[in-house]
């Protein structure tokens, strides 16, 4: 128990990173090693999915480089539908950012959710580095 030990107020308003029975544990820097796994936590917020007929759901991934905007990975559009529990207006995503195919630099991951029939969110960025 990481808590055991700290005071009540500097834990309170936290909430674990949980999806599919998986905690992830934020890192304390936006560096990372190329030989090291890499996770990306992220949430869904969904009024609608505790409605009758909750909508599909899906995301895409994209990793550009910082400086020229190219484009380096792109994960394409895949559903997250399995992640949706029954009830539930967020949707708890963990994912791997492939980083082992990245060379030595800056870069920004952008992810895009989408809900049938095509509304899409905002996006949403984070900018990293590989080592």
């Amino acid at each position: 128990d990481f808590a055991s030990g700290l005071d009540l107020a500097s834990v309170q308003g936290r909430k674990a990173l949980v999806a599919r029975s998986v905690e992830i544990i934020p890192a304390g820097s936006s560096r990372f090693q190329r030989g090291e796994p890499c996770l990306a936590f992220l949430e869904i917020y969904e009024p609608l999915l505790s409605g009758p007929n909750p909508p599909k759901l899906s995301l895409q991934i994209r990793i550009l480089d910082r400086q020229t905007g190219e484009q380096k990975a792109d994960s394409g559009v895949f559903g997250v539908d399995n992640l949706v529990r029954a009830g539930d207006q967020v949707v708890p995503v963990s994912l791997t950012v492939p980083i082992a195919t990245l060379s030595p630099g800056g870069y920004r991951l952008e992810v895009k959710a989408t809900r049938s029939p095509g509304t899409d969110s905002a996006i949403r960025l984070a900018d990293f580095d590989v080592q």
